[in-house]
């Protein structure tokens, strides 16, 4: 497929850290886009293994192809800061992302840079297939829940939703998001695509062009109440700095975070109380309560005083699904 936005270069930034079993096929992914120009640019996030020679072999078959691969090195500090390595080198004007264990079919490019080109915006997403243990689904399950025109209160609100590897976005309109914060080992990009959806114009294309691969090495993997309540506290952090960064954005929404808050740690109470954790669920309570209020946390205040209660018997709120919490994977 050809578009008016062929001519424009698209930087795709690759982090990876230990998996060149499964880079290949990624970086080949984009190889066999059939858009044109890209660059492609590795970031090797400290990996203790054959990793570099990989990328050397891709380098060759990339240059072979007429497009270039950028190999980037660096010690070990997770996908933020490898992905922010990336974005300090791309020199195209639109940047993509793609994670080292995920792929794109072929006109994913194509269809979105033309989807661009026909709206006029600076960003575009798209659907994304998945396949977990409960089988194969698309990410968002409609197209109507993609990112759409201004999309900043409708994100945060959590009723609509990208996955990282679908967008294309203008560079200058990425760089004006920021970096990807650190502090998030596994929700960064949640709290970055908030940044990005106060500055950006998106438009669609209702389809799915890229697979999210879910392996037992996925970084979003987890098994278990402990790693659930793990996950949670990072959630917690990341809805705070999501308000952070993005309240004097234009376009924020107080009421619609303030509804994600209470949905959320409405979970996250919950979880702790499966685990027994009254003091846990307490403080996670609290914390709800300081940040939108009693009104909103009452269905949290029920469930504490009910597992509270329950305590006293030497019984635990009951998880609608599981006897056995090891067996909670996600």
């Amino acid at each position: 497929m050809t578009s008016p936005t062929n001519g424009r270069l698209v930087s795709v930034v690759v982090p990876t850290y230990q998996r060149p079993h499964l880079l290949p096929r990624a970086i080949r992914s984009i190889l066999d886009q059939t858009y044109r120009p890209i660059e492609v640019i590795v970031v090797n996030d400290g990996s203790r293994d054959e990793t570099d020679t990989v990328i050397d072999g891709l380098k060759v078959e990339a240059d072979s192809r007429g497009l270039s691969l950028v190999p980037l090195s660096k010690s070990n500090g997770g996908v933020s800061s490898a992905r922010n390595a990336g974005l300090k080198r791309v020199a195209g004007d639109f940047v993509a992302f793609l994670d080292d264990d995920d792929y794109w079919y072929p006109e994913k490019l194509s269809k979105q840079m033309q989807a661009i080109a026909e709206s006029g915006v600076s960003a575009c997403c798209c659907l994304t297939d998945c396949t977990t243990e409960q089988g194969p689904a698309t990410h968002p399950r409609t197209p109507a829940q993609l990112l759409r025109g201004a999309a900043g209160p409708s994100f945060v609100a959590g009723k609509s939703y990208a996955w990282i590897n679908s967008i294309v976005v203008r560079r200058d309109v990425a760089e004006r998001a920021g970096d990807f914060d650190a502090r998030l080992p596994h929700v960064q990009d949640d709290e970055w695509i908030a940044r990005l959806c106060f500055e950006a114009q998106f438009c669609t294309v209702g389809e799915a062009l890229c697979r999210w691969t879910y392996t037992p090495v996925s970084l979003t993997r987890l098994f278990g109440i402990e790693q659930l309540i793990k996950r949670d506290d990072e959630y917690r952090l990341m809805l705070r700095l999501m308000r952070d960064s993005c309240k004097y954005r234009p376009g924020w929404e107080e009421q619609a975070w303030r509804g994600r808050v209470a949905r959320d740690f409405d979970q996250f109470v919950k979880h702790r109380l499966y685990a027994g954790d009254l003091a846990g669920a307490r403080s996670v309570l609290v914390e709800a309560y300081e940040l939108v209020g009693a009104a909103a946390v009452r269905r949290s205040r029920a469930k504490y005083r009910k597992a509270w209660l329950l305590s006293w018997f030497g019984m635990r709120l009951p998880h609608p699904k599981h006897d056995d919490l090891t067996e909670i994977r996600r």
